[in-house]
């Protein structure tokens, strides 16, 4: 993404291997914690779309709220220590969204 690169001030082709590989192993360890995330709340979704287990949506939330808050972190410190703008915005949206869920199914709606 271009704001990765705005926050090393160099192109992919300027790191080095090792670096590289660095670099790809964190993208590949976030990919599988938003992965497994997804699939825990489909989980819970299913839970609670043909179980009626309200309880199942704080877990969604819980979940939800435990890949983003992590990642609303890293793009905040990411946006403060360098010139990159990471999408600080769409993460704040996706929380907002996530607690609305929650509290939407929490007032049974």
């Amino acid at each position: 993404m271009p704001c990765h690169a705005d926050a090393v001030d160099k192109s992919w082709e300027e790191l080095d291997e090792k670096q590289r590989v660095l670099i790809i192993a964190l993208m590949r360890v976030s990919g599988g914690g938003w992965m497994a995330s997804s699939i825990a709340i489909g989980i819970l979704m299913y839970l609670f779309i043909l179980e009626g287990d309200r309880l199942s949506s704080l877990g969604m939330a819980v979940t939800g709220l435990a890949v983003s808050i992590p990642t609303l972190l890293a793009t905040l410190i990411v946006k403060r220590r360098s010139k990159a703008n990471p999408p600080v915005f769409a993460v704040v949206i996706a929380i907002v969204l996530l607690l609305a869920g929650l509290f939407l199914s929490l007032m049974g709606f």
